[in-house]
């Protein structure tokens, strides 16, 4: 039997994240619509709407909280909020109350334990619970260089970052902007697996070979144009591009620099059949008669 394409996968699985109650889910409605009245009220023309969606998420540390207005526990992770963490809180209660029970009714049938034997602890309620653990940040910038207009326009506290949940969220985000006025050319990100998995096999469609003009891609056979990046509007028929940012791009440069002919890295970089790295950079640099402190090791994280 043929397996799906893993493409495919990705997609179905983003798709089931969400369901028909919760397509409002991480969006800032509130600050959308705030942006499109400054836009009407600035009578920005058609291209003055398009911006880039730059996401990003950071750890946190969640804990268990009583909201008084709402009268619900919160600080999960709001995936899980979709079916609030209330009603998770009550249906774990009810799992443990019903354990105990059984094991009243064991222990009417079986002989009284030992003294020297130690009773068996249970769970916690609250160990069960899912808590958040990042924070992520869906952010809205204007393309214009004449406007300076950046807004948070959606945001969810996670367990984890996975590639469903930012499908999920850009999908949404691609959607619901255009019916404010505003559109979506490009969404950047950094390099972390996850994005190059929602990026490449979840949003992406097309390659730059179907954007592009064909006598622009033969003039340079040497750039691969077959990277897919690329996905039309479903509505407006625009492109949207997706790729990661420059600071992080260079920042996986000069980590693979760091670590290329290193025993302890698969990184291999060579010019031409020569093996090259930092190290000998720094080397060349040194004997070339520059000075020094110019030219070091950044011990920068994984991007």
């Amino acid at each position: 039997m043929l397996l799906p394409d893993i493409s495919y996968v990705y997609r179905k699985t983003a798709e089931m994240v969400s369901t028909n109650n919760d397509k409002a889910w991480g969006l800032h409605l509130n600050t959308i619509k705030s942006l499109a009245e400054h836009a009407n009220r600035e009578n920005w023309t058609k291209h003055q709407r398009f911006g880039v969606i730059a996401q990003d998420s950071a750890n946190i540390k969640s804990g268990i909280e009583h909201d008084y207005k709402s009268n619900q526990l919160k600080g999960g992770d709001e995936t899980f909020g979709i079916a609030n963490l209330s009603k998770m809180f009550q249906a774990l209660a009810q799992e443990v109350k019903d354990a105990e029970s059984n094991e009243d009714d064991t222990d009417k049938d079986e002989p009284t334990i030992a003294a020297s034997e130690e009773p068996q602890q249970t769970t916690s309620i609250l160990d069960s619970l899912i808590l958040a653990k990042e924070h992520l940040v869906f952010k809205f910038t204007i393309m214009d260089p004449n406007i300076q207009c950046s807004v948070v326009v959606a945001s969810a506290n996670v367990n984890k970052v996975t590639p469903g949940i930012i499908t999920m969220i850009m999908k949404l985000l691609r959607d619901t902007l255009p019916c404010y006025g505003l559109e979506i050319a490009m969404a950047t990100c950094d390099a972390a697996g996850c994005n190059w998995v929602s990026n490449r096999d979840c949003l992406s469609t097309n390659t730059y070979h179907d954007a592009l003009p064909r006598e622009l891609t033969d003039k340079y056979p040497k750039i691969k144009f077959d990277l897919k990046c690329l996905a039309k509007h479903p509505r407006s028929k625009q492109w949207i591009i997706f790729v990661p940012d420059m600071p992080h791009l260079t920042k996986n440069i000069v980590t693979c620099l760091e670590k290329s002919s290193l025993k302890s890295s698969k990184r291999n970089l060579k010019y031409g059949k020569a093996p090259v790295n930092l190290g000998m950079i720094e080397e060349i640099w040194l004997k070339m008669g520059s000075p020094l402190g110019q030219l070091q090791a950044t011990k920068l994280t994984k991007a």
